[in-house]
């Protein structure tokens, strides 16, 4: 996940200007065929190692037809329906998202976990037939812009950097010898990267972009939302099959109860965005985001799936509410001919936002479980190989196949020992989720401070 997440996030900025100069739909259906031949790739995979590298080309494949996807719905609609034209695409982000909970749910329970990813070159074949057909080149005509490699080479090796650190502190140490250059290479690459950006005539990202206050609102609401989004994604599952020991096909049913609302709400918060202030449409949604994630921090042992549908629910809804005006805001912020570079520019912010939402989200419920069942495994004097905690960390979902592993241990382990590590679980699981409920409260006031202002 990291590895897609970390390509499709460095390349977004580059594809959205390769779309302004070579043509958007070019770049759309190139990232078409590269993500179905990694799709496939990664179903061959034999090894994790490979695995890895085709999830890595999935992410460039994705990272070609996010900001171009986005830039051509922008110049299909006029400057005054982009709201509709966000909301639109958010809608079928949304669909595609509830499909693939529940197929992916299914999948995993009942077929070879290699068809998770056969399954998307069908649908790649569908979409580039429909793109070729349907959709109209567009390009920036007015002022065609370069390609600045060397941002996008410091850009990728400085987010690169921090990106490793954060996955990897957890397990080889935060003062490890490769860990500390690697965060210090990220801060001096990125700095680096801002002052280079500055200087270049046709930047990788304009920094001067964020002067204009609705960009910048725009800007925070999305990196905000895909935060909070790969994060609660990446949590959520693991809470329900290795703690709640629910199935897979449930897990994705369950994940349901927000991905309805996020389809459904999406498209009329895109249109409503054209008519409805926005200064206080997309902090309303964060609010709703924000008291969802209080409510899983607050959720215990004995809480209903009924309970957790609701708040999934909730933040469902909020993100529909924030995600098409936030994305919409961004954009026409910008003169229409630069609609390729600042969707770029939006998506970038946006997916490394998600990029690093699930480094740190995993990286804060790796370490806070990890202290409590420390503490708990040396008040109950218990002394259990690490070897032995990893193989118990892949069988939480599948209890009878635990039970089976620790009755066989010398000598046997009982059952105190999975309460313990199911406590340590969810302590880790209520940080991550305090991570993500302190974001949503400072993006909500500084949105509504910045448009404010913007009046």
């Amino acid at each position: 996940m990291n590895s897609f997440g970390l390509f499709m996030t460095t390349f977004l900025v580059a594809m959205g200007k390769l779309g302004d100069i070579y043509g958007r739909r070019r770049i759309f259906t190139l990232g078409l065929l590269i993500f179905a031949l990694s799709s496939l790739g990664a179903a061959l995979s034999p090894t994790a190692f490979w695995l890895i590298i085709a999830r890595a080309f999935q992410g460039i494949g994705l990272g070609m037809l996010l900001p171009t996807s986005q830039a051509l719905l922008a110049h299909a609609f006029p400057e005054n329906q982009h709201g509709k034209a966000m909301g639109i695409w958010s809608t079928l982000a949304g669909i595609g998202l509830i499909l693939g909970l529940v197929l992916g749910g299914i999948i995993v329970s009942f077929l070879h976990w290699s068809w998770i990813f056969y399954i998307n070159i069908p649908v790649t074949i569908v979409s580039f037939i429909l793109v070729k057909t349907f959709a109209v080149e567009s390009k920036n005509e007015e002022n065609p812009p370069h390609l600045d490699i060397k941002g996008l080479i410091i850009f990728i090796l400085g987010l690169g950097s921090f990106i490793f650190a954060v996955i990897q502190a957890p397990d080889w140490g935060w003062t490890h010898p490769a860990i500390l250059p690697c965060f210090g290479a990220a801060i001096i690459l990125l700095i680096i990267f801002y002052f280079v950006e500055k200087r270049t005539e046709l930047p990788l990202i304009e920094f001067s972009f964020f002067k204009n206050r609705r960009f910048t609102a725009g800007s925070l609401a999305i990196f905000s939302g895909c935060f909070m989004f790969w994060a609660t994604f990446f949590l959520m599952p693991l809470y329900l099959q290795n703690y709640r020991n629910e199935a897979p096909w449930m897990s994705g049913l369950v994940l349901l109860a927000a991905g309805v609302p996020f389809a459904i709400f999406s498209r009329f918060a895109g249109s409503a965005g054209d008519h409805i202030d926005k200064r206080k449409l997309i902090p309303g949604g964060l609010l709703l985001v924000f008291i969802s994630m209080v409510s899983f921090i607050l959720i215990g042992a004995s809480v209903s799936i009924i309970v957790i549908c609701i708040i999934l629910m909730i933040f469902g809804t909020g993100q529909a509410i924030l995600w098409a005006p936030g994305t919409s805001l961004g954009i026409s912020a910008l003169p229409r001919s630069q609609s390729g570079l600042a969707s770029g520019a939006i998506t970038t912010v946006q997916e490394t936002g998600g990029s690093i939402g699930i480094a740190l989200a995993g990286t804060i419920f790796r370490v806070a479980e990890k202290h409590r069942y420390n503490d708990l495994a040396k008040s109950q004097q218990l002394n259990i190989s690490p070897e032995t905690i990893n193989k118990v960390q892949s069988l939480l979902s599948y209890p009878k196949r635990l039970n089976e592993f620790l009755s066989q241990q010398t000598p046997a382990i009982d059952q105190k020992f999975i309460e313990i590590f199911k406590d340590s679980f969810l302590h880790g699981f209520h940080f991550g989720m305090i991570l993500t409920a302190i974001l949503s409260f400072t993006a909500m006031l500084t949105i509504f401070f910045l448009l404010k202002k913007d009046k």
